[in-house]
């Protein structure tokens, strides 16, 4: 967030109203979003002090009233391209705007997020769906008129928003769009004045098409448009143009179309339909404002449209009807049905909706449920028989279910227990129902430290110690046993084996936060590296796709969809966790491990009829689809694989999916300050800092506007037949282009390559880092030109930083048959013999179910498996995991650590290269195609991670200081916690929780 007062543009970064507009899809409004950091409310005191604010009185820039506009952070690379090239000084660097707040209004705390009846009076829609009542995703659409080439829109007229325009509001020679495909328009379908749904769509909740409207599609000014699209593909000889199979040009350009953030609550209403008429309570419309135009936005005006709102007055009557009952509103005490999880739901988990059956895996297309990046959290709704997950389990093995069923499974909310029944308290402690939930401990120190376990039940507030032991006992062997791993060993560890939903581990913004590919292109799947023949989605008819897909390439000005990398289980080959690029999880696979399966399964990659449109939605049907017991390949005598058991293995992924994810281990406190093993999910951010260690505090992170302009356009190259290589040119004297934006000049010099073919382009050695570092102080000397003062030494201090936080997994809990230790089904799971450490193939030698894993955690035994590799007993967790923190390997990682050029935060300064495909050095920046006709799989380059034993060790020393943070006395294992009852901690001074704290309490009072 930029300060309230900067000395300069050039050190603003983004303002609280893009703070609103981008991180608001999950966030309800109130406190920060209502008021500045003085308590002054935006729209007030702007209209009432604009003058003054624009003369600096209150701060010069403030960060409060100021921002820069996506578009313009999202055309940094053509502003600083055309800024080298003598075109002035780029907006993205030097020209932040005045916010009108008085025009956009602010976010107020938009209580029926959280207090209507999820079930309760859903709008219909003319295609069938019962929407979500709050929020829903309702088709968006356009109204707008094509230019006569009809490559370009001449002019946008109307978004509807959910419902279907009638003849009379369409004018004279426009058509109607869908905000979902602009390549043709719709027709034929549509039902005039009626609403649609599109749950499994990628488009944004309706709250969040009203809060800030997008139009995908147009020509960009820079590329011979007239509309003022500016997020454009920066690279020839396409221009941004792929001609679809009808003929029509789709522009992977984007324009957003001011702030609207008043008109949000409204927007949200448009699933309630009290009366059943199909029309919902609230709806929306945004008509041109006279005498405006597209190229205007934002530069000249900040909003293109005016609202238009529309409210049903029999829906009205029934809702005032209804005052002082709490139907259709839900009170803190209305538990049931999973109520509440689909409440909280909406903003943290994925979820299929059990109404429905939308898959809800996003609220907006630039922001993810809060705990799915973090800890992979996906939650099941409806159980219908399913309480019994082994029950379940034999289900899913005889084919009568299917994986997906399970995906999301509790075992406690199996058994009706829902968010609020852990994390709201009914006395008027810290979390009594004033909105301040219950929270475990936040390792990173930054959310209210204040609520750190404040009567957030953990396990033994519901389980008996005893009974505990007792029922471990057996397994473990004796209770000394049980009670040394009760006493080291959070219960979540070996409850939550794995999960069914990838997190992420990396965020990588070396090269820029959106890599300026757009969503309306996906990669051809014969050749994905080729970008030349990148495809619109409207190619894929067998698909049906009439959706742009943010999951491949998205010009996300702040999240980076392009820079993601998520993981997934560990892979029993190499030992490793899988991480992948999200651009490359559809169509060939999440990694070159699973691309080459389909190979060897004489499958074409592609899409399929049964998937969802949104490409998150569609991720989880690849992980949850897969079924089958696994096949352990056996090697024959000189420790080869024969290639159809490879085949077999790869399909069956070890008896599990093998799009699930295995925590990560590493040490916190627990409630009583007691440090424990706990599983996790460190995710690592990769940008750029200027650094001087002599003066730490002056760091400072680079902005996305700064990393985003030093990208000048995207080749690729055929470095072997039918595969081609993605490469990113940077900005330099070198580059030069023609009057449309294509980039007709360039020194083959300035290429970063996508080395690791994971279809993004990164960092790997020090010839590239150079290359980044030198584009990157071009950037900040031209801004320090602007600014008028002299640049520092970024020679010495401009690094490239990594940095990471863990994310504790709590949810997602498995009944005893799964967790970690206890008996398997070693036939079916495979598994190594405890008392011998070697594999035990099928059909297995150890009778079924009776003997403890203890190998979940530990390797017993010395003796080589796959092959000669003694590391790797099905990657045991504690003795031999390799952990993931970037999926790639820099050469001569320590060495540029060492020079200074690498910058590794001291929190996980044990991080180094891991030698993956264990050939005796960690540079391989590349993987092995070679191995596929000798092995049946693609040997993976190597990595920068960590083994698990070396995070155990090195996350006990930041333990203690967590728990001091948290006011805790940290106790070592064999201690006893401190027992007197010390006061509750107070807010700390300034806090607040942003919300009114009034609306819950009311309605839970008799």
């Amino acid at each position: 967030m930029a300060a309230q007062n900067n000395p300069d543009p050039t050190r603003f970064d983004i303002g609280t109203a893009d703070e609103i507009a981008t991180c608001t899809s999950c966030h309800m409004g109130g406190g920060p979003y209502e008021v500045d950091r003085f308590g002054n409310r935006y729209d007030e005191f702007f209209q009432a002090n604009r003058d003054r604010i624009e003369a600096g009185e209150f701060g010069a820039w403030n960060g409060d009233y100021y921002r820069y506009d996506v578009e313009d952070i999202g055309a940094a690379p053509f502003y600083m391209a055309r800024d080298l090239m003598g075109g002035g000084p780029s907006p993205a660097l030097s020209a932040p705007h005045l916010h009108d707040w008085g025009e956009s209004g602010v976010l107020e705390a938009e209580c029926l997020t959280c207090h209507l009846d999820p079930y309760a009076n859903r709008l219909h829609t003319a295609n069938g769906v019962d929407a979500q009542n709050y929020a829903p995703r309702l088709k968006i659409f356009l109204i707008a008129r094509m230019n006569e080439a009809r490559d370009d829109y001449a002019d946008i007229w109307a978004i509807s928003v959910g419902r279907y325009p009638t003849p009379g509001e369409i004018p004279e020679g426009y058509e109607v769009f869908s905000i979902d495909r602009y390549s043709s328009p719709l027709s034929g379908t549509f039902e005039p004045g009626r609403f649609y749904a599109a749950p499994n769509s990628p488009v944004a909740s309706t709250r969040d098409s009203v809060k800030i409207p997008m139009v995908e599609g147009g020509k960009p000014d820079e590329a011979g448009g007239t509309s003022g699209f500016k997020m454009h593909n920066a690279y020839s000889p396409a221009v941004n143009a792929v001609t679809a199979a009808n003929g029509d040009k789709v522009w992977g350009s984007r324009k957003f179309l001011g702030y609207y953030f008043k008109y949000a609550a409204t927007g949200g209403l448009m699933g309630l339909d009290l009366d059943g008429d199909g029309v919902p309570l609230a709806y929306v419309k945004l008509v041109k404002k006279d005498g405006v135009s597209l190229s205007q936005v934002p530069d000249e005006v900040q909003n293109y449209f005016t609202v238009q709102t529309y409210y049903d007055p029999d829906d009205l009557e029934l809702f005032a009807a209804q005052s002082g009952t709490k139907a259709p509103l839900l009170a803190s005490d209305d538990t049931g049905g999973h109520k509440w999880d689909l409440i909280c739901g909406r903003c943290h988990v994925g979820f299929r909706d059990p109404v429905n059956q939308g898959l809800y895996i996003r609220p907006d297309v630039m922001g993810m449920k809060a705990d799915i990046p973090k800890r992979g959290t996906f939650w099941k709704m409806e159980y219908d028989g399913e309480e019994n997950y082994d029950k379940a389990l034999e289900e899913v093995e005889a084919g009568r279910k299917s994986r997906g069923d399970l995906a999301g499974y509790d075992v406690h909310a199996a058994r009706g227990v829902e968010c609020v029944d852990c994390h709201a308290s009914k006395d008027q402690g810290p979390t009594a129902p004033d909105h301040n939930f219950g929270k475990g401990i936040d390792t990173g120190g930054t959310v209210r430290n204040d609520l750190d376990f404040q009567k957030v039940k953990v396990c033994t507030d519901c389980h008996n110690l005893d009974q505990m032991t007792l029922a471990h006992r057996d397994n473990f062997g004796s209770e000394e046993i049980v009670a040394d791993h009760f006493e080291n060993v959070a219960c979540e560890t070996c409850h939550i084996p794995y999960k069914r939903y990838w997190p992420f581990r990396a965020f990588d913004y070396s090269m820029g936060f959106s890599y300026n590919f757009d969503s309306r292109f996906m990669p051809n799947p014969a050749d994905p590296g080729d970008i030349s023949q990148m495809v619109p989605f409207s190619f894929f008819a067998a698909f049906g796709i009439q959706d742009p897909q943010p999951g491949y390439y998205a010009a996300a000005p702040f999240y980076g969809i392009g820079g993601l990398q998520w993981v997934g289980q560990s892979n029993p080959i190499f030992g490793m966790d899988v991480v992948t690029s999200i651009a490359y999880f559809d169509p060939n696979g999440p990694d070159p491990l699973v691309a080459q399966k389909l190979r060897l399964e004489d499958k074409e990659p592609g899409f399929g009829s049964d998937r969802a449109l949104d490409p998150y939605a569609m991720f989880y049907t690849m992980m949850t689809d897969p079924d089958g017991s696994a096949t352990i390949p056996v090697p024959d005598d000189e420790g080869n694989f024969d290639p159809a058991d490879m085949a077999e293995f790869f399909r069956t992924a070890n008896g599990k999916s093998y799009f699930e994810f295995t925590p990560v281990l590493y040490k916190k406190p627990d409630r009583d300050g007691k440090i424990k093993i706990y599983p996790g999910n460190p995710v690592a951010a990769v940008t750029w800092v200027v650094y001087d260690p002599d003066d730490p505090a002056s760091m400072r992170v680079l902005a996305p506007r700064e990393l985003n302009s030093i990208l000048a356009g995207a080749v690729s190259r055929e470095v072997m037949p039918g595969r081609h290589q993605i490469g990113m040119v940077l900005i330099s004297s070198s580059v030069t282009r023609d009057e449309s934006g294509a980039i007709t000049a360039y020194d083959p010099a300035t290429i970063v390559w996508d080395d690791n073919f994971d279809l993004r382009p990164e960092i790997s050695n020090e010839t590239e880092l150079d290359l980044v570092k030198a584009a990157l102080k071009t950037v900040l000397e031209k801004e320090d030109q602007y600014a008028g003062r002299p640049s520092p030494n970024y020679d010495a201090n401009l690094r490239l930083a990594i940095v990471a936080h863990y994310f504790t997994v709590t949810h997602n809990v498995l009944p005893a048959s799964q967790a970690l230790g206890a008996a398997k089904d070693y036939d079916k799971l495979g598994g190594v013999d405890p008392t011998t450490g070697k594999m035990v193939p099928p059909p297995g030698v150890v009778e079924a179910g009776t003997t403890r894993q203890c190998v979940d955690c530990h390797a017993q035994g010395t003796e080589p498996v796959y092959g000669g590799d003694p590391d790797v007993v099905l990657n045991a967790r504690l003795s031999n995991r390799t952990v993931t923190f970037l999926p790639w390997t820099i050469e001569n990682f320590e060495g540029l650590v060492a020079k200074g050029k690498i910058w590794v935060e001291p929190e996980v300064g044990y991080i180094h290269p891991v030698d993956v495909n264990r050939d005796g050095d960690t540079d391989d920046v590349a993987p092995d195609f070679s191995t596929v006709e000798t092995t049946g799989m693609v040997t993976p380059a190597d990595l920068i991670g960590a083994t698990q034993a070396e995070i155990l060790e090195h996350t006990e020393e930041a333990a203690r200081a967590f728990a001091k943070l948290a006011g805790l006395t940290p106790v070592e294992p064999g201690e006893e916690p401190v027992t007197a009852e010390e006061p509750a901690p107070t807010p700390e001074s300034g806090d607040t929780s942003g919300s009114t704290g009034c609306f819950l309490q009311t309605l839970s009072r008799p």
